[in-house]
């Protein structure tokens, strides 16, 4: 089953295929060399678009997911993923009078402590790609909305600038270096 990174990333894909083919190049023209790190913390999970040659295909997209963030104990130095952390299922207690369609939903619960020590003490550090050109954090909906500055008439595109610049400034999505903006709208563009 494939993670939620790696779902926007074959919905990236997708879009870039639906594309009539000067678009499309036009795009890939523009992004070509670059490597642009999309960190989803709700998820859990960073995903890293590759623009490049890929064989046969010429210019296109390629991208990976890593689990994010990393975790160190201060203890026994354990370090690791969010996904390796203990974790349970717990049931979820619906109400007798409503009939649903799932019979017995659960939710998953991760506890951050140490698995090999046990310790309740562990160093979060956010995991970033070394040749990443940026940074984006968010949702897929907020950095999405970033593409509302790039596409359609120009009402649209200065709506969708305030809005983008309002994401930022209130930090729903944040970028890194905040000076490639456009190169942050260019993947939200993607993401749409």
């Amino acid at each position: 089953m494939k993670s939620g990174a790696e779902v926007v990333g074959e919905l990236i894909i997708a879009g870039l295929r639906s594309k009539i083919k000067e678009e499309r190049e036009q795009i890939l023209n523009d992004l070509y060399g670059k490597i642009a790190q999309i960190t989803f913390p709700n998820l859990h999970e960073a995903l890293i678009l590759y623009f490049e040659d890929v064989e046969g295909l010429g210019r296109w997209i390629r991208y990976e997911k890593h689990t994010t963030p990393i975790f160190t104990c201060k203890e026994c130095n354990w370090e690791g993923g969010y996904n390796e952390l203990p974790s349970e299922e717990i049931p979820i207690e619906l109400s007798k009078s409503e009939e649903h369609p799932i019979q017995n939903p659960t939710k998953l619960v991760v506890y951050e402590k140490c698995p090999k020590c046990g310790n309740e003490k562990l160093k979060k550090k956010s995991w970033k790609h070394p040749d990443a050109k940026i940074v984006v954090w968010g949702s897929h909906f907020d950095i999405g909305a970033l593409g509302d500055a790039a596409i359609g008439p120009i009402g649209h595109r200065i709506k969708g600038l305030f809005r983008a610049l309002w994401f930022v400034l209130t930090r729903r999505v944040r970028l890194s270096p905040i000076t490639k903006l456009t190169l942050g709208l260019k993947i939200g563009k993607l993401m749409m």
